[in-house]
């Protein structure tokens, strides 16, 4: 039958506007059923195709328009201008969703009406899943990057957990490669700015220590924190980064950096470094100490206080040494000095080793050197800015013993000068060969036994049986 045109006409109430049934395709049959064409040309402004519903009262779920298949929505306008297109009733979604009400364009369930991705022009946002649907927004053609609710408020880079989890790594924009000498750029992450005298919120990196044996996810931990001001004393300037659940590292004002850490608790430190002048400190006693392994098991090397303005290197009853090296290749090639103890005895010295050779050693005093003995270090000798030796007490000393550690042979360019002397009554327990010097002798006469209660002088030799003059 050949196209009619229709005019307009009347509608009785109560019935179908305009029907057609009976339409059916078979073979290859491809006829429309619905053909219109037509030809615009005017200046005004036309409608191809018009449907104006006055809508007095009507069901909150009517269509202005409704495309179905084998009776089955695909396709539908709600009178509220909810635009409805699609439908995958395997898993239960109806497709994508324009509603004009709430300015939500996307995709939607029609299991519950959720949304599961959205664009909200409202609230400018974008929407992946609701509080009923747990949804995943897959970045790029692999699907290996994803960004997950793991619960309130917390986004999760990767899946959902899984017993064999794909690690994640979260970069910035670099420079292309073939792009010569060009830095690269920052990576900021901010904590929640606070006003006025609110703190600010901290950065906090949290960590899972293995547990005991089982199927339990472990608990989470502060591995490291970024605190802003948040410990007595504190200033507005002051950040703190504690580490672990102990170690509390402070990062003072830009102005005067500094680390400072503190291992036990808001009252002390253990290490600090500050860039002023404060430097490098050690405080609460603590050692500073060095291990022989990757452990505090270790340890066998310690710095310490032992009081004020005294450092000390002590580890219990272990005998400690300190090298200071001249040259150094390995451990078998060197020269060094050194002072420490051995066997009970307390050493000053230089050593060598392979390629090293011995070197001397020099003791060095702008105004002198003293050798002091006992635990009060009385001064015994000292060599003065002449270079003399000299007893620092006279004739308080003795160089040598008798018959037991004596010096071999005594050289001198010019004389040798006896002091003061003694009376014969006070003369030295005597050894075979001992020359002394008397004040008192009575007529001395050479080769004679020297008499004491005169008040001559005399140079006297011990011959092994009595005092003989040798000199008056």
């Amino acid at each position: 039958m050949a196209n009619v045109p229709i005019s307009a006409f009347t509608v009785p109430a109560n019935t179908v506007g305009i029907g057609a049934t009976g339409y059916s395709l078979t073979g290859s049959a491809n006829a429309s059923l619905m053909d219109l064409a037509g030809t615009w040309n005017t200046t005004g402004t036309p409608t191809a195709i018009k449907l104006n519903i006055t809508d007095t009262a009507s069901n909150a779920a009517s269509l202005l328009m409704d495309l179905q298949v084998g009776g089955a929505s695909f396709g539908s306008l709600a009178k509220n201008g909810t635009l409805t297109a699609g439908r995958y009733a395997a898993s239960g979604f109806s497709g994508m969703q324009f509603n004009a009400s709430t300015g939500v364009i996307g995709l939607s369930r029609s299991a519950d009406g959720a949304v599961v991705t959205s664009w909200n022009a409202n609230s400018n946002s974008f929407n992946v899943g609701t509080a009923t649907v747990s949804a995943t927004l897959v970045l790029g053609g692999s699907t290996d990057l994803f960004l997950t609710r793991r619960g309130a408020a917390n986004l999760r880079l990767g899946a959902a957990d899984a017993a064999a989890p794909v690690a994640q790594t979260l970069s910035v924009q670099s420079v292309v490669a073939g792009t010569t000498n060009t830095a690269g750029t920052n990576f900021t992450i901010t904590g929640s700015q606070g006003t006025g005298t609110g703190a600010g919120g901290s950065l906090i990196f949290q960590v899972a220590p293995a547990g005991t044996a089982g199927s339990t996810p472990n608990a989470l931990v502060n591995g490291l924190r970024v605190v802003p001001g948040a410990f007595a004393g504190a200033t507005s300037s002051t950040n703190h980064i504690l580490v672990g659940t102990n170690a509390q590292v402070f990062i003072s004002s830009p102005f005067d950096f500094g680390i400072e850490l503190n291992c036990r608790n808001n009252s002390g430190y253990a290490v600090g470094l500050n860039g002023g002048t404060t430097g490098a400190f050690i405080g609460d006693s603590g050692p500073l100490a060095w291990s022989s392994t990757q452990s505090q098991t270790g340890r066998d090397l310690f710095l310490a206080r032992d009081a004020a303005n005294t450092l000390a290197l002590r580890n219990g009853a272990a005998a400690q040494t300190f090298n200071v090296y001249n040259t150094f290749t390995d451990a078998s090639n060197y020269e060094r000095g050194f002072v420490g103890w051995a066997s009970n005895t307390f050493k000053v010295g230089t050593n060598s080793s392979g390629t090293g050779s011995n070197r001397t050693l020099r003791l060095f005093g702008v105004n002198g050197i003293e050798f002091a003995t006992s635990g009060s270090e009385l001064v015994r000798w000292r060599v003065g800015t002449d270079g003399n030796l000299v007893a620092n007490t006279d004739n308080a000393v003795d160089i040598g013993a008798v018959s037991a550690t004596r010096p071999r042979n005594v050289y001198v360019g010019t004389s040798i000068t006896p002091g003061a002397g003694v009376v014969v009554a006070s003369l030295p327990t005597p050894s075979t060969g001992m020359i002394a010097r008397v004040t008192d002798a009575t007529a001395p006469v050479i080769g004679m036994t020297v008499a004491g209660g005169g008040a001559a002088y005399a140079l006297v030799n011990y011959n092994g049986a009595n005092w003989t003059v040798i000199g008056v």
